[in-house]
């Protein structure tokens, strides 16, 4: 089976956009990241905001309008790339910010179908999940029948909703952990 070789401009043919189905993004983009080290080892960081790095320097401009200087500061000072740096690993970089959990959760879903065909001996996967509730019940979940639940859970306790909340996480990391744990890297 041929290996796949990433670079910083070959996203489009591995991972899906940020676009109007997921995001507030009217365009479609690939802002994610990639750092070449030739390590055997690749560290890839997941998540929303905080993972891809916007406001770093105050800079909150929209992905697409920010400027080559400003993206390779935020790029350079990512705990993703400070930590792949310390560890002469590889670096691939699938956060972006208002993202879901479920987004996450199909971010690792994309990198497991894409898994076997990279040259690693070790990945390496960070998610960093955002608030429970961000971007739920779109067609990301569909699968997930909440109009039963709701039916069936009557919710009237604080705690119940809390309980609610907890359950959406706990299925995105089961999701996460069955992705991860069935690769042999």
């Amino acid at each position: 089976m041929k290996k796949i070789k990433l670079d910083q401009n070959n996203f489009k043919q591995f991972f899906s956009p940020v676009g109007p189905l997921h995001s507030h993004h009217l365009e479609q983009v690939w802002p994610y990241d990639y750092v070449e080290r030739n390590s055997e080892t690749l560290l890839v960081t997941i998540g929303d905001s905080w993972t891809w790095g916007a406001g770093i320097q105050n800079v909150y401009r929209n992905a697409v309008d920010i400027t080559d200087e400003d993206n390779e500061f935020r790029r350079k000072n990512l705990y993703g790339n400070l930590i792949s740096k310390h560890n002469n690993w590889n670096w691939l970089n699938l956060g972006f910010y208002s993202q879901g959990n479920q987004w996450i959760a199909n971010k690792v879903f994309e990198l497991r179908a894409l898994e076997p065909l990279l040259d690693f001996k070790q990945i390496i996967v960070m998610c960093v999940l955002t608030g429970v509730g961000r971007w739920f019940y779109t067609w990301q979940d569909s699968l997930v029948d909440y109009k039963k639940f709701f039916n069936e859970n009557k919710m009237l306790h604080v705690n119940d909703y809390e309980k609610f909340f907890v359950n959406l996480n706990r299925r995105v990391i089961g999701e996460i952990k069955m992705l991860t744990n069935s690769s042999d890297k």
